[in-house]
């Protein structure tokens, strides 16, 4: 069985696998991802009727996104991962985004809201049922990512809702907007996108991916995770 957790965003997504989904929730935790995510494992082994004992290993979204939730999410994987001497992986929030779209033979662009009027974002190729990154995770504002676009692309992200109008008046036929629906996180895909590292037994150092250094100094005791140089 296998258990992959995201807090990048204000919502948090858990799924737990073993062959198939055995359970997935994804729920708005705003600034509660500590508090709400472990609980809500909890109770869902004990529905199942399972335990943290049958875990094999554990995909945690390494961000962009909200700081405190990314470093939340890790730490609670890494620390499981420890106690239970099993595996744990790192995948991008991006790659989430994008893997429902792996097989429309498009580019997919994803959109986080980064705050201060800027925009997370990353780019993938979609072919033969698998995504390529073709740019990196960054910073960058909405003009910028539109006016480089030249061929149909996919948007999707949690950012795309509040975009969606000025992205169609820019391009037009161009944009595929994805629904509100297929932007909600789903922790299923990072165990779709980690399952791959984790069958390889992938050795990855834990590091949240920041694209900007947080606006608080943040603890390094956290467990697991090491001094953030910049």
């Amino acid at each position: 069985m296998y258990l992959a957790i995201d807090n990048c965003t204000n919502f948090a997504s858990v799924c737990l696998y073993d062959s198939n989904i055995l359970y997935e929730n994804t729920w708005l935790a705003k600034e509660q991802h500590t508090t709400t995510t472990l609980p809500t494992i909890e109770k869902a082994m004990l529905s199942l009727g399972r335990n943290f004992n049958e875990l094999k290993g554990i995909v945690c979204a390494k961000g962009p996104g909200s700081f405190n939730g990314a470093r939340a999410g890790m730490s609670l994987g890494i620390g499981l991962g420890m106690s239970l001497n099993i595996p744990v992986v790192f995948v991008s929030a991006m790659e989430e985004n994008a893997l429902p779209f792996k097989d429309s033979g498009l580019n997919i662009i994803c959109l986080m809201d980064a705050g201060r009027g800027e925009i997370y974002t990353a780019t993938y190729q979609s072919l033969n049922d698998r995504l390529t990154i073709i740019q990196e995770e960054h910073i960058s504002t909405l003009n910028e990512i539109l006016y480089k676009i030249t061929c149909p692309t996919i948007f999707c992200g949690e950012y795309v809702n509040q975009t969606s109008t000025s992205i169609k008046e820019k391009l037009g036929s161009m944009a595929i907007i994805a629904t509100f629906a297929q932007n909600i996180r789903r922790a299923s895909f990072l165990i779709e996108a980690g399952l791959p590292k984790l069958q390889e037994a992938q050795d990855e150092v834990p590091a949240p991916l920041y694209l900007r250094k947080p606006p608080i100094t943040l603890s390094n005791k956290t467990v697991g995770l090491p001094k953030q140089d910049n």
